[in-house]
């Protein structure tokens, strides 16, 4: 009811023009699309303090937090421009995110939002991602390589030495691998990353000793199918939920 109340507000304050903030940096807000709630660890200067974002509530960490998710749960959150999904287990975190809030003081509005500055890592496991960002590519950190997410939809697999990066649609970036600074891989393709290894004093290279070379191929059939049916389902999560401006804050409100 409460949110019911909140978007007729807004849906009646949409015909009237206020002046746009020149504009507050804020850190990027979360929504909770998941039915379960999510325990994240909020990091505080050297600290780690544990919080939960409850199913269907908003949230926001100035200085990043590490998702907490158990071996028996998947979580979905909503970001501006951003929706992911983090499988069972995943040690995934929120390195930093900022974004700038133009409508801060407005009454009740649909949240006037720059496109999102954010980063992740993963450490183990598995994220998928729907990315709508046009200027500010989403970054994602794995121990292997750092994957540069536009307007892409695609699943980022690590395990062990290994980092794997499926796309779906669009294309991404894998920065800095022994192929090229900027290596794409573009849509129906995978790239599986691992450490270059060469042999010293055997008469062969040593300058790329300890960088990742990826070798790209064709996602099977099957494959496709299974993160199709991820991100379709991801992208109607994007599309049920928008951000609004309420007493100076960005609340995500289910439509």
């Amino acid at each position: 009811m409460k949110h019911l109340c909140y978007i007729l507000m807004i849906c009646l304050c949409s015909s009237i023009v206020y002046s746009q903030d020149d504009g507050v940096e804020i850190p990027v807000p979360i929504y909770n699309i998941s039915t379960n709630d999510l325990k994240v660890n909020q990091v505080k200067g050297n600290d780690l303090i544990p919080k939960v974002i409850k199913a269907g509530d908003t949230d926001s960490f100035l200085d990043g937090c590490e998702f907490v998710v158990s071996s028996n749960s998947v979580h979905r959150l909503i970001f501006p421009d951003t929706s992911i999904k983090i499988e069972e287990g995943s040690s995934v975190s929120l390195v930093n995110g900022q974004i700038i809030h133009l409508n801060k003081t407005s009454p009740p509005a649909r949240a006037m939002l720059s496109e999102r500055i954010m980063s992740f890592t993963v450490l183990d496991g598995s994220i998928d991602i729907v990315s709508l960002g046009v200027k500010a590519p989403l970054m994602v950190h794995t121990p292997r390589v750092t994957v540069l997410v536009k307007r892409a939809n695609c699943r980022i697999i690590v395990q062990g030495k290994t980092t794997i990066v499926a796309v779906e649609s669009g294309e991404v970036l894998l920065n800095k691998v022994v192929e090229g600074d900027k290596l794409p891989v573009k849509s129906g393709a995978y790239a599986h990353v691992t450490t270059y290894v060469s042999l010293s004093n055997k008469g062969m290279d040593t300058i790329n000793n300890g960088r990742p070379t990826a070798t790209i191929k064709e996602i099977s059939q099957s494959e496709q199918l299974n993160l199709k049916e991820s991100i379709i389902q991801l992208s109607k999560d994007y599309d049920s939920v928008f951000f609004a401006t309420i007493r100076g804050e960005v609340i995500g409100i289910k439509k």
